[in-house]
Formats: structure tokens, C-alpha cells, sequence
């Protein structure tokens, strides 16, 4: 991109991929100025890179660009072709770039980013539907370790944050490490990344709070708060990440419910017990069941009369209506008797 804005340092002297944020975002107004103030052309690499920096916008804004027109340099952008040379009245020739971004936002900017461990689980394999990849740029077709075919594994950290900022997943390396790999500090800054957080920074995030010490947990746990009390965890998402450390043997069940009884301790019980509860069903289908289970489901009895209308996930009901009389199945039929009978009582007091 620094050699495309030195290129066409005449023609385009307005970088329309310049952050608006701190975090390597850019705003829809921004874009929308520098679009405006565009005296004759832009680069490729510049307008996709503006696109996967464009913070989430109401698709209805995308008619705020209908009367602009500003072409992108056709010489530099690379059609569907093997060879990659772009000819004369092919139709990727002189892109509109207002079109580009209004097409976009009006289909909902960025897609979700899903990931997977690679099928020798050393990596993260990233995969997204993107209406615009980097491989549409005449430059871009060659690997780049950053873009790696624009997804792929993750390269350094920091150079991918700038390219992909809302998609922070993208920052990170192996799946279902061991907790005594993780570092605090790292994990600090993952959660101040924007975007949407997936299955792999769930998983990272998991892994720190199971880390070995209590010193090293504090160190995150206040941080972890935060991100509850901003919506920003999925408890689906978690519940993925645990079956995928149950799996590695990397859980660390033990060390993770003492950080997860601090949580609630700490003020977070609203916002960490459905993730809690929903991991809790997730293992309660594994076979064999994993030997922190019972203790987890205690856990989860002694507080369920903090939660003013609990609801017992499919997973540990089954777990509980199974026969047999192991500690886990004890665990889960205490917890479900709790549950129903704070139910039955908030329907008794609601009658009177």
C-alpha cells in the first residue's frame, strides 16, 4: 500500500484507509469525506483496506454515496483471469470505488470470521465469505505473509491487527495451548481490540483464566469484567472453545473454577453465568465426562438462587434424567432441583 499511495502521490493525495481511531478502525463519515474530497482516482489496495477497516454502519447510509463517482486505477486492479492483466473492456476495468463501498455497507460490511484448528491442530485456520478480497488487487495475488491469500494462519500480531482490526481472532496462533503458555498481558491486549470476538479468542481467553497462579489471573480477571459488562463474550462461543480444550486436554477445569468463582464474587455473576452455565452443558454431553464436572455443577448450585429466573440448559437436564448415579448426574439433578425450585416459588409469589 505504501508503494500504491507513492505511485499515485499526484493523482490520489487523500489515503482513504487512514484509521479514524485509536484501534485502526475507520468511521463511515471519514470515508465518506475523503471519498468526496477525491480529486481524480484511487488505489485498489487502499479501498479494500479502508472496506476491512469500516466500523460496522447502517446499511441504510449506503445512499449517502449515490451521486459520487471515483474510479479506482484499472491498471492496478486484477480481474478474474489466470494471468491477471487486465484488458480492454474487461469489466473489472475502471472499478467505481463510491459503488465498491456503497455495495458493502448496504450488504453489511465485514462478514463473521469462523475458525477452526488446522487438520494437524498446530494453527488457526481462518475462513470468511468476503465479497472483496485482497486477491482482486493486481499486487495482492502474491503471498503476502500478513494477508496469507488475505486469511489463512496468523503472521506477527501487530502488522495483522493493522490490516484486519475487527477481526482480533486474527492475531492469534495455535488452538487449545496449555494455560501455563498464556500471558496476562497478552490477553489484555486482545480484549482491547475491536470487533467481534470468535471461537479462538474465546478459547485464548479461557485458557488465561485457567492460567497457573493466582497472581497471573488477577491480572486478567479484572479485564475479563469489562468485557462482560460490554455484551462482548458469547456464551455459545465459549462453550465451543471448551469442548475443544476438554478435547486437547488443555481445560484445566480446576483452576478455571476458581477464577470463574471470583468472577461472580467480583460483581460479574450476570454476565458470567450464562457463559459459565452453557460450558457446563456443553461437557455435560462428553464422554468420558471430564473430572472437574461435579465440582463445576456444584458451583453453579450454590449460586443459582442469586439468579432471579434460571433456566437449566438441555445438556445438563439430560445429564441429570440419565440413570445412573454417578457424581456427576448427582451434581446435575441438585442443580436442577434448585433451579426448579426457585422457579415454582416465583410462580407462587406471582399468584398470590
Amino acid at each position: 500500500r505504501g508503494c500504491e499511495a507513492l505511485l499515485m502521490v499526484e493523482q490520489a493525495p487523500v489515503l482513504l484507509s487512514t484509521p479514524t481511531y485509536q484501534d485502526g478502525t475507520l468511521d463511515f463519515d471519514d470515508l465518506r469525506a475523503r471519498l468526496a474530497g477525491c480529486l481524480q482516482v484511487v488505489g485498489p489496495l487502499d479501498l479494500v483496506q479502508a472496506l476491512y477497516r469500516l466500523r460496522p454502519t447502517d446499511p441504510a447510509r449506503a445512499v449517502e454515496l449515490d451521486r459520487m463517482q471515483v474510479p479506482v486505477v484499472a491498471q492496478l486492479c486484477a480481474p478474474d483471469s489466470p494471468t491477471g492483466e487486465v484488458e480492454p473492456g474487461d469489466p473489472d476495468e475502471g472499478w467505481d470505488a463510491p459503488n465498491l463501498v456503497r455495495t458493502w455497507v448496504g450488504g453489511g460490511g465485514l462478514p463473521r470470521l469462523s475458525a477452526r484448528p488446522s487438520p494437524d491442530g498446530q494453527s488457526w485456520s481462518f475462513d470468511a465469505e468476503v465479497p472483496v478480497p485482497w486477491s482482486r488487487c493486481l499486487a495482492a495475488p502474491i503471498r503476502v505473509p500478513v494477508l496469507d491469500d488475505y486469511l489463512g494462519h496468523a503472521g506477527d500480531s501487530a502488522a495483522v491487527a493493522r490490516v484486519f482490526p475487527l477481526w482480533p481472532d486474527r492475531v492469534l496462533d495455535a488452538p487449545y495451548l496449555s494455560s501455563t503458555w498464556q500471558e496476562p498481558s497478552a490477553a489484555v491486549a486482545l480484549a482491547s481490540r475491536s470487533g467481534e470476538f470468535g471461537v479462538a479468542a474465546h478459547d485464548y481467553f479461557l485458557a488465561t483464566l485457567a492460567s497457573q497462579g493466582s497472581q497471573r489471573r488477577q491480572e486478567f480477571i479484572a479485564v475479563f469484567l469489562t468485557l462482560l459488562q460490554h455484551d462482548r463474550l458469547d456464551p455459545h462461543r465459549a462453550a465451543e472453545a471448551a469442548l475443544g480444550r476438554a478435547s486437547a486436554g488443555t481445560l484445566a477445569l480446576s483452576t478455571s473454577i476458581q477464577s470463574w468463582e471470583e468472577i461472580f464474587r467480583s460483581g460479574g455473576l450476570r454476565g458470567m453465568w450464562p457463559l459459565v452455565m452453557e460450558i457446563a452443558s456443553a461437557l455435560a454431553g462428553v464422554s468420558p465426562k471430564p473430572a472437574g464436572l461435579p465440582a463445576l455443577l456444584r458451583l453453579l448450585t450454590s449460586y443459582v438462587r442469586e439468579v432471579p429466573a434460571p433456566v437449566i440448559p438441555e445438556g445438563i437436564r439430560q445429564l441429570a434424567a440419565a440413570p445412573g448415579t454417578t457424581r456427576s448426574q448427582v451434581e446435575a439433578r441438585a442443580l436442577v432441583a434448585a433451579a426448579t425450585s426457585i422457579t415454582t416459588s416465583n410462580e407462587t409469589a406471582m399468584t398470590r
